[in-house]
């Protein structure tokens, strides 16, 4: 408690030391800045007031960083002054933790325990082959040279995949990061990207935006902050003098304001924190499912391998008549046989065909405007039932204009020409749009570049029509209080100071402002009672204008005395209603052909929306979503019904209007609880809790906030529903693409794990060497991987039903075409390997055995093996005789032409065996293309160009190992009959 005070008070020596040293360097030498980067970071990191008021507060920051707390940094004066401040205080870039390299992927996989065993055992037989006379003459150190090359031949392809694939999702991951920003530069409000906020940018803040760079507040209108990602605070915080520090990497969930910016990039506290994380993701589902399959099957490999080495050794003991040093290398060729079979067996390729398939996905899902921000996703759309979509900018194309309004008891038809609206109405119509909205536009040329919220920009539109300026008349009035438009307050309000009175506008949803309102605005610019018809009049307006699918919104005023006490939204009340407008907002012309592709493929779409029910239901109808029996539901009812009621009338819901964002968490919670695969769309801010709810969460793109893109696992770029149909065909294209590579790679494991347990107990050795088996490993991973995982959607998958939660990976259908197919290709190995040493093209030596007086009388046995000489017969006891010596010497070479003559011919019979096998592999990757016994394996092979090479490299590549390297394969040339 004693040394406290003393460190505090070293702490302000240290803070007043740091700031008085920065000041008397100002910017440092070659910073066009009075405030170093140093400096500023230090303090950013601090994020004490006391430091920033001992710096003379932000006005004095701002003036150091050469801009203004108003207008921004001034581009116009000084172009180049955006490159010097990234040369001075760093790029709004986040540099993540360092990625793996090229060389590092390919070590990690030479780091598997099985390669490394085999590579061990590769040096072993290698040592050997040159160390003893007889293994050196019979050349048989190339087995352990040509295994390390084929090691790090199948490691150096396999850390490609790995490579590409990384290499894809740091793109993705950079693409994610890149948003749009709102900027006050020059006194312009502008957008720019996030990568090219600087220090000194006077950023704009408005709720549902990302905080793309720490900053000091400069104005604040209820501003609070999401910083759980930080600091792990479960509240938002509020904004203010005493808290003016905003992060980066924190999000807006209330309010709006402006902040200076003066930490970027790897300088923000978020920047700092994404440096030290490494992260390798977390495997998707099936990813899982594959890897549990894949241990599985690794199992049973090492079960056959084992029981391959054990008859192996025991034969090659039983012929040899016990253990022979000098012959040590065969049993180091039975260890590497078994270990390859282990190779083999292990299917590596499993988990790596999803990872491949997604990572192919997502990037030709991003030309179909679906930008992946969870792999899971692709996964689970292809199994979603039902889509809960919005109504605007989804269904409709978020084109909106105001084609219809009711002014002061006027009704007027403004598709064409600007109407003549009085001078009074004008002036609440002027200061009502400008002042509770808080989109702008962008003049380029003759284009207009909308910014915020689609229905404002339509209102501010038709000021444009009406030739109002709206930045003058917001630069005019003085805002005492604001309230911005939310999907749960559905309307936005704002108290704007007078001299003797304060004005309240207040613009939403047509009914819920109507409810507010005691009057309405008379043609002669008098509040009248809203009463009885007059009220009757204007709801059947509303019901009119909804009825032909426009949106309607009512604009309100009320004076209220000047009183700051009384908070804004508690004085929203007795207003005067002086205009309603209608919001024309036309359908996508593709929806209605996606939603009769939904329907199709299984899938219910239910619009849930915060429109009018009848507006909602013209939309729904032109679209195809209102069936016959369809139910249609508003929000006040659906908060009203019970669980049990609602779910009674689930399946038939296809419309939910004047829905709020909690009736949309709840109805998707509901579905999910019926066993149902759930999408939703969402933009806003308080739709995040039902898009973290479903099982894919579908934000917009263009309109959506970042709050919702944050809680989303898709964004749709394009906010279009037809791009959602796509991400369904590209879902269900990864499953069927993983259960392509699985019946093909099930099928080879099966009959090379068989052939080889086969031939090691029927004493016929090993039909496929090492070699030959790593190769055929290559063809069954990385390369089937490569072929089968990345073939395009086909549009008949949408003919298919969803994938079921508990669908399980291999159907009934695989479950026959393994079958048939393994049954198939062992079948015709076993007959080459049986059937074809009994033909007579093969003379296979016949395995007789004379004495050496037959053999040197009877030329019919020229070709049999002799009977070992008896030392103690020949030599009558004799320890030695010329006689006993010539016999052993004929022996040796009948030995040797025997073994010569059969090793040859069972060569040739391998041979066959190994490339009738690759090319069964080939014809079976065609077949594979198909798992739900389509008779058309062909169908769309030309236009999947990615299988058609990889074909063609296996068919080159096995053609070079034939005819060139049949010393390393242990292979000989085939004759034209046998290819």
């Amino acid at each position: 408690n004693r040394l406290l005070p003393v460190l505090m008070g070293l702490e302000e020596v240290l803070d007043d030391v740091v700031l008085q040293v920065d000041s008397s360097v100002g910017g440092g030498p070659g910073i066009p800045f009075d405030i170093s980067s140093q400096k500023l970071d230090y303090i950013n990191a601090s994020k004490e007031t006391q430091l920033l008021e001992k710096e003379g507060g932000i006005q004095a920051i701002a003036r150091k960083l050469h801009t203004h707390l108003e207008g921004g940094i001034d581009t116009d004066a000084k172009p180049q002054t955006i490159l010097e401040r990234q040369q001075a205080y760093g790029q709004n870039e986040v540099g993540h933790a360092k990625v793996k390299g090229f060389l590092a992927i390919v070590g990690e996989q030479l780091a598997d325990p099985t390669v490394r065993l085999l590579m061990a055992a590769a040096v072993l037989s290698l040592v050997l082959g040159l160390a003893i006379a007889e293994e050196r003459r019979d050349k048989n150190y190339v087995d352990g040279i040509a295994i390390w090359i084929a090691v790090f031949a199948v490691s150096f392809i396999g850390a490609f995949n790995d490579y590409q694939k990384e290499k894809q999702f740091r793109e993705l991951n950079a693409t994610k990061e890149n948003t749009s920003v709102k900027v006050v530069r020059s006194g312009r409000k502008d957008l720019i990207s996030s990568t090219n906020v600087v220090c000194g940018d006077v950023l704009v803040l408005e709720m549902g935006d990302k905080i793309v760079a720490d900053g000091l507040l400069i104005a604040s209108d209820h501003l609070s902050v999401d910083e759980a990602a930080l600091t792990g605070e479960s509240e938002p915080v509020q904004k203010s003098k005493s808290d003016p520090f905003c992060r980066a990497g924190t999000q807006v969930t209330e309010g709006s304001g402006t902040i200076l910016v003066t930490g970027v990039g790897n300088k923000s506290e978020w920047g700092k924190t994404m440096g030290l994380i490494e992260s390798d993701g977390e495997d998707t589902p099936l990813q899982e499912k594959l890897r549990h399959l894949a241990s599985n099957i690794g199992k049973l490999g090492i079960a056959v391998a084992s029981i391959c080495f054990v008859t192996l050794t025991t034969h090659w003991l039983i012929e040899n008549g016990g253990f022979k040093p000098e012959r040590f290398n065969d049993v180091v060729r039975f260890f590497l046989f078994s270990v390859t079979i282990v190779v083999v067996a292990v299917p590596e390729g499993l988990p790596l065909a999803v990872t491949i398939s997604l990572a192919y996905s997502m990037k030709k899902m991003m030309k179909d405007n679906n930008f992946v921000r969870a792999l899971a996703a692709c996964e689970t759309m292809g199994g979603a039932t039902v889509i809960c979509s919005d109504k605007t900018g989804t269904i409709t194309e978020n084109r909106m204009s105001v084609v219809s309004a009711w002014m002061a008891g006027h009704t007027y038809d403004l598709m064409t020409i600007p109407a003549s609206f009085p001078s009074y109405v004008l002036e609440h119509l002027a200061k009502g749009i400008s002042l509770c909205t808080t989109a702008f536009l962008l003049f380029d040329g003759m284009d207009i570049q909308l910014v915020g919220s689609r229905t404002e920009c339509a209102l501010l539109l038709l000021l444009e029509k009406l030739r109002i300026n709206y930045e003058e008349v917001r630069a005019a009035s003085h805002v005492a209080e604001h309230l911005n438009f939310t999907s749960d307050r559905k309307f936005g309000s704002a108290r704007v100071s007078g001299q003797k009175a304060d004005i309240i506008y207040c613009i939403g949803a047509a009914e819920i402002v109507l409810c507010k309102c005691s009057a309405s605005l008379s043609s002669s610019d008098k509040a009248l009672p809203l009463e009885g018809a007059t009220r009757a009049e204007i709801e059947a307006r509303i019901t009119g204008m909804s009825k032909q699918g426009l949106r309607t919104l009512c604009l309100a005023f009320k004076e209220v005395p000047v009183n700051r006490c009384i908070q804004l939204e508690q004085q929203l009340s007795h207003m005067c209603i002086f205009g309603i407008v209608g919001i024309k907002d036309p359908i996508r012309p593709e929806v209605p052909r996606a939603v009769q592709d939904c329907n199709m493929a299984g899938i219910q779409v239910k619009m849930v929306t915060g429109d009018n029910v009848y507006t909602a239901c013209h939309i729904a109808k032109d679209c195809g979503i209102l069936q016959p029996d369809a139910k249609i539901v508003e929000g006040p009812t659906f908060r009203n019904m019970s669980d049990e009621e609602v779910l009674q009338i689930l399946p038939n819901l296809s419309v939910l209007a004047r829905s709020s964002p909690a009736d949309k968490h709840r109805l998707v919670k509901l579905l999910k609880a019926q066993g149902e695969v759930v999408a939703v769309t969402g933009d806003g801010t308080n739709d995040a809790p039902a898009l973290k709810e479903s099982d894919v969460g579908l934000a917009m793109g263009k309109c959506g906030t970042d709050v919702a893109k944050e809680a989303s696992d898709i964004i749709i770029l394009d906010d279009n529903f037809a791009s959602i149909v796509k991400a369904v065909l590209w879902g269900r294209s990864v499953f069927n693409n993983i259960r392509k590579f699985l019946q093909f790679q099930l099928t080879i494991n099966a009959v090379a794990l068989i052939l080889a347990f086969v031939g090691a107990v029927s004493k016929k050795g090993m039909p496929l060497t090492v070699l030959q088996l790593l190769w055929v490993n290559l063809i069954m991973d990385s390369l089937a991987a490569l072929a089968l995982a990345t073939e395009p959607p086909d549009n008949s998958l949408l003919q298919q039903k969803p994938n079921d939660r508990k669908k399980p990976l291999i159907s009934k259908r695989m479950w026959k075409h393994i079958l048939v197919q393994g049954t198939f290709q062992f079948t015709i190995l076993l007959m080459i390997l049986y059937a074809l040493p009994l033909l007579n093209n093969y003379n296979f030596p016949d395995d007789c055995r004379v004495d050496y007086e037959t053999w040197l009388t009877d030329n019919d046995v020229n070709f049999c093996r002799l009977n070992l000489p008896n030392l103690h017969e020949i030599c009558a006891g004799a320890s030695s005789c010329q006689a006993f010596e010539n016999q052993m010497n004929s022996f040796h070479a009948q030995e040797a032409l025997y073994n010569e003559s059969f090793e040859f011919r069972e060569k040739e019979v391998n041979s066959l065996i190994f490339n009738t096998f690759i090319f069964c592999q080939i014809f079976n990757a065609f077949n594979s293309r198909k798992v739900s016994d389509e008779l058309n394996v062909f169908q769309g092979v030309f236009t999947d160009k990615t299988f058609l090479y990889i074909i063609i490299v296996i068919l080159g590549v096995q053609i070079l190992i034939m005819q060139f390297l049949g010393d390393f394969f242990h292979l000989v040339d085939l004759t034209a009959l046998e290819w």
